[in-house]
């Protein structure tokens, strides 16, 4: 299975993707900015809005689920 989270750069999302990754889940990140940490932990990196729909679309392509975060600050 692979699940898209939104802001896995952030304290919270990354704790989502250590505990999706640690169930044998695909992960995948949309982010603002490159998150090397996340990409350290085998989480496929995407950047992009959240307010963009077509960035959405295309971190969703692929993916059964997704973890929506809110945006920080």
């Amino acid at each position: 299975m692979r699940v898209l989270v939104t802001g896995g750069g952030g304290f919270l999302g990354r704790e989502i993707c250590r505990q999706l990754l640690a169930r044998g889940t695909e992960v995948v990140s949309l982010c603002r900015r490159p998150r090397p940490a996340l990409e350290a932990l085998g989480v496929r990196h995407r950047l992009g809005d959240v307010a963009d729909p077509a960035a959405v679309s295309r971190a969703l392509a692929g993916c059964e689920g997704i973890a929506a975060l809110p945006p920080a600050g």
